[in-house]
């Protein structure tokens, strides 16, 4: 998932003199664990971690479960914990744009950072 590409992206470049060392341990872990340390680290606020938990959370949903779909009751909740979806009213019909709201904000995030730290690209 671009997520986790990105989310590694970020630390390596945080750690410039150990790229190869932070390669090597972004390598191991999955995106949450990714999330947890750019979190620790300051390089995302806790608005954006949280989200990446959500979606760390419904993304496990679909990937370990036939019945996973967003009208079910466990990825409702998730969605519903998104910053994309707080103080409003989630549905079956409007659960996906949440997810794919909070989705695109991590996502712009977490490159507009990348940006910043290399302006070069």
């Amino acid at each position: 998932m671009a997520l986790d590409i990105i989310l590694a992206d970020m630390l390596q470049s945080h750690f410039i003199p150990l790229r190869k060392e932070v390669e090597k341990l972004t390598n191991g872990i999955n995106m949450i664990q990714k999330a947890r340390l750019a979190n620790i680290l300051g390089l995302i606020d806790k608005t954006v971690f949280n989200d990446l938990k959500q979606i760390h959370e419904i993304r496990n949903k679909f990937g370990h479960s036939f019945e996973a779909s967003f009208a079910n009751t466990e990825v409702l909740t998730f969605v519903k914990n998104l910053s994309t979806a707080k103080g409003k009213e989630v549905t079956t019909e409007n659960s996906y744009k949440f997810y794919k709201s909070a989705v695109l904000e991590c996502v712009v995030h977490l490159i507009e950072y990348l940006t910043e730290k290399n302006p070069e690209g």
